[in-house]
């Protein structure tokens, strides 16, 4: 056992696994003692895959790792393979071998689960309204066409009408909410004013933003009050639609289904495996699930890119669905090959919010495309526009802000109103690509909260000064605050009292004594992660001065397709040139799972 400790310690000090890992490993090495060093390193390995956001690690993949640390890793390996604590996952056991991977047991089965759930799901629906109903219905929601160009978001609603599945995918201001609007506008008025609606997304702010857009797009639709009136608005997070339990389990699930006849779920690249698997089976058999999001942004925290999975193949429609889709919009949908299932989604392509000539859009499609030279081509001739560029230097780009910084401050303390100060700050947000660092978020704060004490605007011993940005980092069901929402700190009541103030569009705003806040910190500079499902005026990224595993070309494009007008880098060549060729990998088998033979029996009900 000792030799096993001193591996697991150095492969610790190494940072090829952390704490958890060693644990798991120890655990197997106890489980089978005749393993020794090989089976401990091959489990931490495995262990550590999950934790950087595989489902599983590839054979080779593995037996590379496992060589670092012995003198044969394919031997090492096979003795993995030999373990009675590794199957093929017809047995529980804690790993599995499957599809030329390894697998943490509760991983290939929600991976496996949730395949078997959207095939049985990718069918047509029962009470899908004829081509010939849906079609004038299309015509009152969306414009008429005015060239020969597809209108996919029509494509989407049609889709979302005949299938029981239906997964859109769109970048920034490709109409991604218009649709959904549309969507629900259709549902009611061809399926009725009792069809049970749901909205849901991830987190707090996403479901927030997604109910707004709802309650501010509804009273334009082209449709009687009376429908108008029953298109559902309240939005949640996913788990406080799945009912969270005091066990940490869920109360609806495949036994006990949502009650409800259409989900709509935004931002659906943050969800992951294993909570895409408990959504998905508590939909009940007969009831429609439309899936939205964006499949380049980045993908989960916890592990699996689930989202860019189901999009692989979009747009694959057989020649019978094509048929019925041009019938329905009175466009013309072509047949297309795809083999993960096929005619569940539509991919937006057209941007409303980014013209041709915007250096915004064409810097986000270059990132997203891992053209290097295009990117730099962009960033080599901006200066004046709405990219900007700058390399390192000796000035701070938190410096350069500081003016911007002190202005939203001197709002909030003075006699601004709470819709002004949030204007303020929404007009600008510092992104970081990392937390730690000189050039991470933790530092970024602490700068800028220096630059407020040097300015006599707030006092080192005094977190609650006045215009103090807050991004909550854990949910409270009982203040309805959630991991993202962001609230501003403000004088309130005759005797200027600091209470964190939380403004929603078109809602009073909410105040709240800092006390009774859940988990915070300052938010003048938020992570990349942090800032998905949000959108402000201007963004500056803020890169490390080196290279790091976590730049990849999705956390930039994520980072620059936050911005609507302006968007400023901070960041050394070389950095910028690796992230945009670095692309996240997350090993998985579920697209390889989605695209097996899909003549699966017909979808029931469970327990029936």
């Amino acid at each position: 056992m000792s030799g096993v400790i001193e591996t697991l310690q150095s492969m610790l000090s190494d940072g090829a696994v952390v704490d958890i890992d060693v644990h798991f490993a120890r655990l197997m090495t106890r489980m089978d003692p005749g393993g020794g060093v090989p089976l401990a390193v091959a489990a931490a390995l495995v262990s550590a895959a999950s934790l950087r956001g595989d489902i599983g690690i590839g054979r080779d993949a593995l037996i590379a790792a496992c060589a670092r640390w012995g003198d044969d890793g394919q031997a090492m390996v096979d003795v993995l393979d030999a373990s009675a604590v590794c199957g093929d996952g017809d047995a529980l056991a804690p790993l599995v071998r499957d599809r030329g991977r390894y697998y943490l047991y509760r991983y290939r089965d929600y991976e496996n689960r949730l395949a078997t759930a959207l095939r049985r799901r990718n069918v047509d629906a029962a009470d899908a309204p004829s081509p010939a109903a849906l079609r004038p219905l299309l015509e009152r929601l969306f414009e008429a066409s005015t060239n020969d160009e597809v209108d996919w978001q029509r494509v989407a609603v049609a889709l979302a009408m005949q299938r029981r599945l239906a997964i859109v995918s769109g970048g920034p201001g490709t109409g991604k909410t218009t649709t959904m609007v549309k969507l629900l506008a259709a549902a009611v008025a061809a399926l009725g004013a009792g069809t049970r609606i749901a909205l849901a997304a991830p987190t707090g702010k996403a479901a927030a933003r997604m109910q707004q857009a709802v309650e501010s797009a509804r009273d334009s639709l082209n449709l009687e009050a009376g429908v108008r009136e029953c298109i559902a608005a309240e939005a949640s997070t996913l788990h406080r639609l799945l009912g969270v339990r005091r066990d940490g389990g869920f109360r609806h699930d495949a036994d006990h289904p949502l009650p409800l006849d259409l989900l709509v779920v935004d931002e659906v690249s943050m969800v992951d495996l294993a909570l895409m698997t408990r959504l998905v089976e508590a939909v009940p058999a007969d009831a429609r699930l439309v899936l939205l999001g964006d499949r380049d942004q980045l993908a989960s925290v916890e592990p699996g890119s689930v989202f860019a999975d189901l999009c692989r193949d979009a747009g694959g429609v057989d020649g019978g669905l094509a048929s019925i889709l041009s019938e329905a919009t009175g466009q013309p949908v072509t047949k297309r090959e795809g083999d993960v299932l096929p005619g569940a989604s539509v991919e937006l392509v057209r941007s409303f919010r980014f013209g041709g000539d915007s250096g915004i859009g064409r810097l986000s499609a270059g990132v997203k495309q891992g053209d290097v030279g295009r990117v730099f081509d962009l960033l080599a001739g901006s200066g004046t526009g709405d990219v900007q560029w700058r390399e390192p230097g000796p000035v701070s780009p938190v410096a350069e802000l500081a003016s911007r910084f002190l202005e939203m401050v001197e709002a909030a303390a003075g006699d601004g109103t709470p819709e002004h100060v949030f204007a303020a700050y929404r007009r600008l947000q510092v992104l970081c690509a990392v937390r730690g660092g000189s050039l991470g978020v933790d530092r970024v704060n602490v700068h800028v909260e220096r630059l407020l004490a040097d300015a006599g605007l707030s006092r080192p011993d005094d977190p609650w000064y006045p215009g103090r940005p807050l991004v909550i980092s854990a949910n409270d069901y009982s203040l309805d605050l959630f991991n993202g929402d962001v609230g501003i700190v403000m004088p309130r009541g005759p005797r200027g009292e600091a209470r964190a103030c939380f403004l929603a569009d078109g809602r009073e705003p909410r105040w709240i004594h800092p006390a009774r806040l859940p988990r915070h910190e300052s938010a003048w500079a938020m992570t990349v992660h942090k800032s998905q499902g949000s959108e402000f005026d201007e963004v500056v990224l803020v890169l490390p001065d080196r290279d790091s595993p976590i730049l990849t070309r999705e956390l930039l494009y994520t980072a620059v397709s936050r911005a609507r007008r302006r968007v400023m880098i901070h960041g050394s060549r070389a950095v910028i040139a690796t992230a945009v060729a670095r692309r996240v990998e997350r090993q998985s088998a579920l697209a390889e799972r989605l695209a097996d033979d899909p003549a699966l029996p017909a979808y029931q009900a469970p327990n029936t």
